[in-house]
């Protein structure tokens, strides 16, 4: 007997191409809620409150994490270059955003966009802040911040291996999303770049 599918055939292939983006990110936010259990600890052992926070935003984080990364098991692992900018711009949205939960959670800061512009700036590596009194802020909280940097700027290093594998570069990339611009060689041999 044959099953009929209810999905039609666009849609499949949507899917298809937004799984490898879900794997990927799945796994980046299932590593980063893991890694806010470090906090956790160091909060229990001062004997700090906030370690409750730490407990639920990881909670949070790694199940949507790992839901990404289910639905999306079984993928092929070929990514062209425009699921890659895909992939990366929703790493730099997501990820800043579940690391932003434990600092509007504890409190630490006034509002979500202060948490997100806190996140974003360790997972950036900038080493900006808006904490006010960080000098007295919790042992949990200056933890989180220094392992956010640190993820961060092996976020850097990882990306900075994988673009060349990419064969993708800055002229390459714009090339690729706007076929109008195509290179020209000078009278050295140097290609120059116009836009039609």
């Amino acid at each position: 007997m044959q099953t009929l599918s209810t999905t039609k055939p666009s849609e499949r292939s949507i899917f298809r191409a937004v799984r490898p983006i879900m794997l990927v990110n799945g796994l980046l936010l299932a590593t980063l809620g893991v890694s806010m259990l470090l906090p956790a600890v160091v909060d229990l052992m001062a004997d700090n409150d906030d370690w409750q926070v730490f407990v639920t935003a990881s909670l949070v984080t790694s199940l949507v994490g790992i839901g990404l990364y289910g639905g999306a098991r079984g993928t092929v692992t070929d990514m062209s270059t425009r699921q890659a900018f895909v992939l990366v711009t929703l790493a730099w949205i997501l990820l800043p955003m579940f690391g932003a939960l434990p600092y509007m959670w504890a409190g630490v800061v006034p509002s979500f966009t202060d948490a997100m512009f806190e996140s974003m700036s360790g997972i950036t590596t900038t080493g900006s802040t808006v904490i006010t009194g960080l000098d007295y802020a919790p042992p949990g909280i200056l933890l989180w911040r220094g392992i956010q940097q640190w993820l961060g700027g092996l976020g850097i290093i990882v990306m900075a291996v994988a673009v060349p594998m990419l064969q993708v570069g800055g002229m390459q990339a714009t090339v690729r999303i706007r076929p109008s611009i195509r290179p020209r060689r000078s009278c050295r041999g140097q290609p120059r770049y116009r836009v039609r």
